[in-house]
């Protein structure tokens, strides 16, 4: 049941995610998302730069967004550890059918997490441009204004369903997690 309910609740994350930076350039492009695009890049272009150019050591290294070090010494141990240590997802991948299900599922997975930077991170250079730094005291409020600002009201409460979809499968993951360890590591 929990595959169902992440496929679904995935499916609807993905479409509602794509939905408001598109629905975003449209407006500030007045119909046009390519023209859109133009107008929040000239807004702020050094928010496209994603790698800075600031030494991640010494004197200053706290100051760097992201230095180039960390992408081999620090986010590369980090992400192998989580995609193969993680219980919920161990937990999903020896609950595959057969070795070719579990491949491909991981692709797939990892497939769909490139469109991360065009949700998330693309949102937030475009909540930039709408916002600007009105809301640097706040920045956890800049999404769900953006959200507010550029979804119609139908399809906001569409977002809101497959967001409570989501929080509520992630927290059965947990659950379904946390017994299978309890029942098969501990009681049995």
């Amino acid at each position: 049941m929990v595959a169902y309910t992440d496929t679904i609740n995935g499916f609807g994350l993905v479409i509602a995610g794509l939905l408001v930076p598109v629905f975003a350039l449209i407006s500030i492009g007045y119909g046009n998302p390519i023209e859109g695009i133009k107008l929040v890049f000239e807004n702020s272009p050094e928010k496209f730069n994603m790698i800075s150019r600031e030494t991640g050591i010494g004197e200053g290294a706290r100051n760097a967004i992201l230095p180039f070090e960390v992408l081999f010494m620090g986010l590369m141990i980090n992400q192998i550890y989580f995609w193969t240590m993680h219980q919920s997802i161990i937990q999903r991948v020896l609950g595959a059918v057969n070795l070719k299900e579990v491949q491909k599922g991981l692709l797939y997975t990892g497939l769909l997490k490139i469109l991360v930077p065009l949700i998330i991170v693309f949102s937030g250079i475009i909540g930039f441009y709408y916002f600007g730094e009105s809301l640097y005291d706040n920045p956890d409020s800049v999404y769900p204004l953006l959200v507010k600002k550029v979804l119609p009201l139908w399809l906001t409460g569409f977002f809101v369903a497959v967001m409570m979809g989501a929080i509520l499968s992630t927290f059965n993951s947990a659950l379904n997690s946390a017994a299978t360890v309890f029942s098969l590591g501990i009681y049995k």
